[in-house]
């Protein structure tokens, strides 16, 4: 997980949470799954607060083709499991949303 900022569990200021996720490439768009999980936490002039991006173990295949610098064996060797990425992230949402932020995708 690369986090380069604390964010503050209370603060006056509104906050954003922007997050995008990576898929394994392979199959209809409805079968695929997460391979990474990234969000990047913003005040309210959208300057970066925190950081945050995690490899999402447990996948066996992806599309080569399409993630020419990465591996299974990378995302295992860094990643962290579905149920950690997504706690770290419903934490950072519960933060932001308990402040009057709100999530864009």
């Amino acid at each position: 997980m690369n986090s380069q900022y604390k964010l503050e569990k209370s603060s006056s200021i509104r906050k954003f949470i922007f997050f995008d996720f990576e898929t394994t490439g392979i199959g209809q768009i409805n079968c695929q799954r997460a391979i990474e999980l990234a969000w990047i936490v913003t005040n309210s002039e959208l300057n970066t607060i925190k950081k945050t991006s995690c490899f999402i173990t447990g996948q066996n295949k992806i599309n080569q083709d399409f993630h020419k610098e990465l591996s299974i064996e990378k995302i295992e060797n860094e990643g962290k499991s579905p149920k950690n990425v997504l706690n770290d992230f419903i934490t950072d949402i519960n933060k932001v949303l308990n402040n009057d932020g709100k999530l864009v995708s």
